[in-house]
């Protein structure tokens, strides 16, 4: 959880970069440019070009998986689908595959994904890192929705704002 999105984009890289360097399959999913993603990576020391050469770095735009015909959760697990086809395990991601948590539907989506997931977690070889905007959590003031959230993770980390010099260390 974040509330400085530059700060977020550094972990994010670490966590990635760290996947990499241990030649782990790392992807990251956004519903932002993926040109962007690629940018921020590499101001932060990833060497985008030849990890997506090697096959081990993925970058994918999803789809709104409220555009699904057969509805969102549908949808959903489309994405879902789809970011893992060209990858193996051990799994590295970065991901938000519902990136809309400004509305009480959205929220309620997000909340059946992630339980779902989360019940599902041994199974799948990997580690996941879900950003998600303080900001925007926020406005919906849905405390029981951020305690669910909180629940269906084995773990949070709250990156407020880094000060310079500091040091991040991220498995």
């Amino acid at each position: 959880m974040y509330n400085d999105p530059q700060y977020a984009k550094r972990i994010e890289s670490q966590f990635i970069g760290n996947g990499l360097a241990k030649g782990e399959h790392c992807i990251y999913t956004t519903d932002e440019d993926p040109a962007f993603i690629k940018d921020k990576m590499e101001e932060h020391g990833i060497k985008v070009k030849d990890f997506l050469d090697k096959g081990l770095l993925h970058i994918y735009q999803t789809l709104d998986p409220f555009s699904h015909p057969e509805g969102a959760l549908a949808g959903t697990k489309s994405n879902f689908e789809m970011i893992l086809k060209d990858s193996k395990p051990p799994y590295r991601m970065v991901a938000m595959l519902i990136p809309d948590t400004g509305t009480t539907v959205a929220m309620d989506v997000h909340i059946k994904i992630e339980k779902e997931f989360h019940y599902n977690f041994a199974s799948f070889n990997g580690s996941v890192m879900c950003p998600y905007d303080i900001k925007k959590l926020e406005q919906n003031k849905s405390h029981d929705w951020i305690r669910e959230l909180l629940n269906s993770h084995h773990s949070a980390i709250y990156a407020s704002s880094f000060e310079e010099g500091g040091v991040l260390n991220l498995p």
